[in-house]
Parts: C-alpha cells; sequence; structure tokens
C-alpha cells in the first residue's frame, strides 16, 4: 500500500505541483464538494 502512496504523491507534484497554496486548496476543496454532491465512494475504472 505504501508504494500507491508514493505514487499518487508523485503524481499530485506532477500535476498540482506548480500551484499556488491556495489554488491548490481551492481545487482540492472543489473535488471534495463535487465527491459529497455525488455520494462516491471509490474512483471510477473506465
Amino acid at each position: 500500500m505504501r508504494v500507491f502512496a508514493v505514487i499518487l504523491d508523485a503524481t499530485d507534484q506532477e500535476f498540482f505541483g506548480h500551484l499556488d497554496p491556495d489554488t491548490r486548496a481551492l481545487i482540492v476543496s472543489i473535488m471534495r464538494d463535487i465527491v459529497y454532491r455525488r455520494g462516491l465512494r471509490a474512483a471510477p475504472v473506465d
């Protein structure tokens, strides 16, 4: 499971690492809201 976490951290850095902290926080907030409103519990695999 730790290897998966390392891969996710690297992916986050690759896609979002250049953003300032406020912008990153806004994106996380929006993504959490989408997940909450859709009632999602797992990542889609399609």
